[in-house]
C-alpha cells in the first residue's frame, strides 16, 4: 500500500504537529500495510538525517499554488496512491479533492486550537469528505463536533504518543554549568516560540516572575526554544528587570531535550489553546510536575 501524507512538517519540523506528523508516520512506516510513505511538507525543514525505512520527504513548496502543483505531481507521479493521510484542516480540501478524483480514502488528523472555530466552507467541505477523521484528544474532538456539522462516529481520538528515551533521570551537569543553575530552583517552559503561538502562556509567567521571585528568592525561570516570538519575551524580560532570573536558551537540539526536561523542577505551560500539549506529556514521563492553565481532557 502507497501512502501520500500532506501536512504542514513532519520530519526536520519543530512543534508539537511535525513531532505526532514524525511518530505516526514512523509507526506506520513499520506496520505491514504501507509500502511506501511519500511526505509531502508545507514549511521548511532543519537538515533531516534520515527517514524511516520506506519513507520519502519531499522538499517544501515556496507557496499554496506550489504546494498543490506538487501534491498533484507526487500523487500522479508515484501512481497507485492507495491513502491520503491530510495532517491539518487548512490542507484537508486538497487532500479531498486528490481522493475524489482517484475514489481512495482520505484520513485528516485534527491536532489542537487549528480545528477549535468555526471551519471556512471550504475546509467544512474538506471535513465532510473524509473517511476518517481522529483527534489528539477528547477536547478537541469535542470543540471540533461541537462546530462541525458531522456524524460523531466519524470522528475517533488518537492520543500523541511519547518516545521511551523521556525517562526521570538526575539534573545533567553539564546543563546546569552552561546555565549556571546551581542552588536555583527551576521554572521551565519548552517549546516552540512563534509570534503567531502567543496563547502559550510564557507572557503570563514572566509577569508573575517577579512576584515568584520575592516567594522563593532562587527560583529562575528557563525558556528554551527559539522563533519569531522570542524578540517581545527578551524585551518583556528586561522590562520586568528580571536579569539573571530568566535564561533563553535557544534553539534545543533533538540530542537534549531530555535532559533539559530532567533540569526543571516543576515544568510550567500555562497556554490557553493546545488540544494536547506534547510537552506536558513528555515532562510528566521525565517525572516533572507540571503546571497548566487548566486540565486537559485527554
Amino acid at each position: 500500500m502507497r501512502v501520500l501524507a500532506l501536512v504542514t512538517e513532519a520530519f526536520g519540523g519543530r512543534g508539537g504537529i511535525a513531532r505526532f506528523c514524525q511518530d505516526l508516520i514512523e509507526v506506520l512506516s513499520r506496520s505491514k500495510e504501507p509500502s511506501e510513505i511519500f511526505v509531502l511538507p508545507r514549511l521548511v525543514p532543519e537538515k533531516v538525517e534520515s527517514l524511516p525505512h520506506g519513507v520519502t520527504q519531499a522538499r517544501p513548496a515556496s507557496s499554496k499554488c506550489v504546494y498543490a502543483f506538487k501534491a498533484l505531481w507526487t500523487f500522479l507521479s508515484r501512481r497507485p496512491i492507495n491513502l491520503i493521510f491530510c495532517g491539518h484542516i487548512h490542507l484537508l480540501p486538497l487532500a479531498c479533492v486528490l481522493g475524489r478524483f482517484a475514489k481512495i480514502p482520505v484520513w485528516a488528523h485534527l491536532y489542537g486550537i487549528e480545528a477549535w472555530e468555526k471551519l471556512s466552507r471550504l475546509d467544512l467541505w474538506g471535513v465532510t469528505q473524509c473517511d476518517l477523521i481522529t483527534a489528539s484528544s477528547r477536547f478537541t474532538r469535542r470543540r471540533f463536533l461541537s462546530h462541525a456539522n458531522i456524524s460523531p462516529e466519524k470522528v475517533r481520538v488518537l492520543p500523541c504518543l511519547v518516545r521511551e528515551k523521556f525517562q526521570p533521570g538526575p539534573k545533567p551537569s553539564y546543563l546546569m554549568d552552561r546555565y549556571q543553575l546551581h542552588g536555583k530552583k527551576i521554572l521551565l517552559t519548552l517549546s516552540r516560540i512563534s509570534a503567531q503561538d502567543n496563547y502559550k502562556g510564557h507572557e503570563r509567567v514572566l509577569n508573575i516572575m517577579p512576584d515568584i521571585c520575592k516567594a522563593v528568592p532562587t527560583a529562575v525561570y528557563v525558556i528554551a526554544g527559539d522563533g519569531s516570538g522570542l524578540p517581545p519575551l527578551q524585551k518583556l524580560a528586561r522590562e520586568k528587570r528580571l536579569n539573571g532570573k530568566v535564561i533563553f536558551t535557544g534553539h534545543v537540539s533533538e540530542e537534549e531535550i531530555v535532559d533539559h526536561y530532567r533540569l526543571a523542577d516543576v515544568f510550567v505551560m500555562p497556554s490557553t489553546g493546545e488540544g494536547i500539549g506534547i510537552v506536558l506529556l513528555e515532562a510528566a514521563a521525565c517525572g516533572i510536575i507540571a503546571v497548566v492553565d487548566k486540565p486537559f481532557d485527554i
